[in-house]
């Protein structure tokens, strides 16, 4: 279920993002600053990344809901989706 919520969330950011053809960079912190030279930690989404995270976040929750339905008479689920 969270699985298909994370893919609801990557295909409204491709909405946003992808389709627009901007980048979006979150910034997490500082990781090096000395003088003029500076790197940061974060996240930088563009149109190539949100649409790859979006094909994995489907394909991932397909297979996610197809495990449910195929393990639902065995005894050793919880284990299973464990």
């Amino acid at each position: 279920m969270i699985v298909g919520i994370t893919f609801l969330v990557a295909f409204n950011c491709f909405v946003s993002i992808g389709l627009s053809g901007n980048s979006v960079i979150i910034k997490l912190g500082d990781w090096i600053h000395c003088g003029l030279f500076e790197i940061n930690w974060g996240f930088l989404f563009d149109p190539l990344s949100i649409s790859v995270i979006c094909v994995v976040t489907g394909i991932s929750s397909l297979v996610h809901l197809y495990s449910i339905g195929y393990m639902s008479e065995d005894p050793h689920r919880p284990r299973f989706m464990s």
